[in-house]
């Protein structure tokens, strides 16, 4: 029988950060189009980077699925208004154009952008408001900060029978 390592015997430090809260959030879950998959993770960079400039928290991101929100954190409160606003922007074709290429690229092997003039939707966008629990959770070795939305499995479904440039709110 092997001993535990002492990391996992460890307690977490404590940060300040809430265990759990229960909080309103407005919250997103994005589907990005994964053809040709070599553009995936430029999709992925507008969309996280089109989140930020919005004032969103981007939660997670699990292959071609983000979860972006609103009022996870003081300093990312609710807003149905910006909410609704990224959810449009995210599902509209020109967020993800390329009007011409850039000299340089951020690109990494394997990654690729799409065409110039390529103007299509890449992403399908799920949102609404729940009241939930919000702050840090999960294991005593790996944890993650966000919310626990409710119903995930239910909302994951909707997502997936969504077309790209689809928005629908619940």
């Amino acid at each position: 029988m092997n001993p535990s390592p002492s990391f996992l015997s460890t307690p977490l430090p404590d940060f300040g950060i809430p265990r759990l809260a229960r909080a309103s959030v407005d919250f997103l879950l994005v589907k990005l189009d994964e053809q040709p998959f070599d553009q995936l993770p430029w999709c992925i960079r507008q969309a996280v980077d089109a989140a930020l400039e919005g004032g969103a928290l981007v939660e997670h991101m699990l292959g071609s699925v983000l979860v972006i929100s609103y009022g996870a954190t003081p300093s990312c409160p609710p807003s149905e208004e910006k909410r609704r606003a990224l959810a449009l922007r995210l599902a509209s074709s020109e967020l993800f154009t390329v009007t011409q290429r850039p000299a340089l690229t951020w690109s990494s092997p394997g990654s690729a952008l799409p065409e110039a003039g390529d103007v299509r939707p890449r992403a399908a966008v799920l949102h609404g408001r729940q009241e939930t629990l919000t702050g840090l959770f999960g294991g005593q070795v790996r944890q993650t900060f966000g919310c626990l939305l409710r119903n995930l499995p239910a909302l994951l479904s909707d997502l997936a029978a969504m077309e790209i440039g689809a928005v629908k709110e619940i």
